[in-house]
């Protein structure tokens, strides 16, 4: 998969997360109006993910020799979570625990179907 690609999905995968949270970010951050809340949320989400993507897909090219895949991922994922919490509590009002768990889902989200299709394209191709 391609870099362009991947960010492609990612923005998808986080903004459709970030929608789907909606009636909890209302409750959260007291928006009103739960059509202004879902696409702020989607585009709050997609916005940082389209972000934070670069920057997570050079240091795992940069770290690659140096770090196992879990170190890594653990590393760069919760600096990604960390980064995009900053923007959504800025970006939606949010408290920060709210904007912390509204990354981690996000993430969570991207980074578990990322390894989901890794491990069918894996097991398709024999290797796994």
């Amino acid at each position: 998969m391609t870099q362009a690609e991947a960010a492609a999905l990612t923005v998808v995968l986080e903004a459709g997360a970030g929608a789907a949270l909606a009636p909890w970010l209302r409750r959260s951050a007291g928006h009103a109006q739960a059509s202004v809340a879902r696409a702020q949320a989607a585009l709050a989400c997609g916005l940082a993910s389209a972000l934070t993507h670069p920057f997570a897909w050079s240091a795992n090219r940069a770290l690659d020799a140096h770090l196992p895949f879990a170190e890594r991922a653990a590393v760069i994922e919760l600096a990604v979570v960390v980064a995009e919490a900053t923007l959504f509590g800025f970006g939606l009002r949010l408290r920060p625990a709210s904007a912390l768990m509204l990354s981690f889902v996000c993430n969570g989200a991207s980074f578990g179907f990322g390894l989901l299709a890794w491990w069918l394209r894996q097991l398709l191709s024999g290797g796994g």
